[in-house]
């Protein structure tokens, strides 16, 4: 049980795992070749990363020009 608790809470929670394993599963469904299921699938992972951390770069650039919102406006 406690396996089951560590997949949903740890893994599953990830936003670039769900997403590689609904790309994996589309695949499957299309009945790709094992290559082209691999490749997919690693791909959507790397590319959510990327996603995940260009975002987090531009949100981090716009604080800085926010600056204290501790005044009137």
């Amino acid at each position: 049980m406690e396996f089951f608790e560590f997949l949903m809470n740890e893994i599953l929670s990830l936003p670039e795992v769900l997403v590689g394993l609904i790309v994996m599963v589309g695949l499957l469904l299309q009945k790709a070749d094992f290559s082209k299921i691999f490749a997919g699938t690693t791909k959507s992972i790397i590319g959510f990363l990327i996603l995940g951390a260009g975002a987090g770069v531009i949100i981090g650039s716009l604080d800085a020009l926010g600056g204290d919102h501790s005044g009137p406006f």
